[in-house]
């Protein structure tokens, strides 16, 4: 197995800023509409919206990064040091952010709302890394949760999870198990995917842990599949374009719209990823991605509370640079300090009870 990829080797960072930046895009309608209604991607196959191939997009690229990190390093507390510190000091802080900051300016009366705060439920919803459980806030406007974005993050640790329980069982770098388990995954969708005759089925995908999870461990697995398997090196633009084309036609199916996702557009994901071209003031940025996608959400209620933005293309810009000045700040102040904790070996080994080696 060759070394993970390094920063500078690829574009895979560019990559999930330009996800995060579509995922805000394809809220905006939803946001100050109601509705997908005018949303670019959902307007033009009336299959997925830009936000959903965005987050499935997420997927992919984690399914092959996380894989490789658990091949480079095969060993249970260093890899869960890693996730863990990758994922949760943000997710908690942008769930505080939420619930505390942007759902009391959003409540008609403060203190009542802070009052109504089950702490309880809240450290549940922390705990398992679920949306937060928050009083009624942004009362009158379109979908007034305090930030609909956290539902993927469970289902993100899950896959971490699953990638440790395939490393322990030797599964995970035997190419024909794992394109087999991707094969049944794609398989399980479409039997659940067919199963819905109304149009809007996609919206139905969001009906639990067992559905989400039917969604997204195929384009999880992909990404496992595509680099256990290297098809992303040297990906030539003639076979990138034929996954273009393929990825395309599938998206103007309701049936084969993700099968696509996790086919064509995986390989087209990862093959651009790693074509060379990078601009070279890219590579000293920091990855602000997840910052974005984490507090994309309630800045974009703030601007509609306040009256900044009532159209969708005016939310996007305006919360766009709302977002990424938050990615920053997330990035340098909570992200990056707490992945230098990778290094201490005395942290993890306290946590489990053991005397560092």
């Amino acid at each position: 197995m060759p070394n993970p990829p390094t920063h500078s080797t690829n574009n895979l960072d560019v990559q999930r800023l330009v996800f995060a930046t579509a995922v805000l895009l394809s809220h905006s309608f939803p946001l100050t509409m109601g509705s997908n209604a005018g949303e670019p991607l959902f307007a033009l196959f009336g299959t997925l919206t830009l936000g959903e191939v965005a987050v499935d997009c997420f997927f992919i690229l984690s399914g092959f990064l996380i894989s490789r990190s658990w091949l480079s390093e095969p060993r249970v507390l260093p890899y869960l040091k890693k996730r863990i510190l990758r994922i949760i000091p943000g997710f908690v802080v942008a769930f505080l952010f939420s619930v505390f900051i942007a759902g009391w300016i959003g409540s008609t009366n403060g203190v009542s709302y802070l009052s109504q705060l089950n702490m309880l439920s809240l450290a549940s919803n922390v705990l398992n890394l679920t949306q937060p459980n928050a009083p009624p806030t942004f009362e009158g406007s379109f979908f007034p949760d305090v930030n609909g974005s956290l539902w993927s993050i469970r289902y993100e640790f899950v896959c971490y999870l699953l990638v440790l329980l395939l490393g322990l069982m030797s599964i995970i770098n035997r190419s024909f198990i794992m394109v087999s388990l991707w094969i049944l995954s794609l398989a399980a969708f479409l039997i659940f995917r067919v199963g819905y005759a109304d149009a809007s089925a996609v919206g139905a995908i969001r009906g639990g842990d067992r559905v989400m999870l039917l969604r997204l461990l195929p384009m999880f697995l992909s990404g496992a599949v595509i680099g256990l398997l290297d098809l992303h090196r040297n990906a030539s633009w003639k076979w990138l374009a034929l996954a273009a084309c393929l990825l395309i036609a599938g998206l103007t199916y309701r049936y084969t719209a993700e099968i696509a996702l996790a086919s064509a557009g995986a390989y087209l994901v990862l093959g651009v990823g790693f074509k060379s071209g990078k601009p070279k003031f890219i590579e000293n940025l920091p990855d602000i991605s997840y910052g974005v996608y984490l507090y994309a959400w309630p800045i974009q209620k703030l601007v509609v509370h306040f009256g900044f933005a009532n159209g969708p293309w005016k939310l996007f810009f305006i919360s766009l640079v709302l977002s990424v000045s938050a990615g920053v700040l997330s990035w340098h102040l909570i992200e990056k300090p707490a992945l230098s904790l990778k290094k201490n070996r005395f942290l993890l080994s306290r946590l489990a009870g053991v005397k560092p080696s």
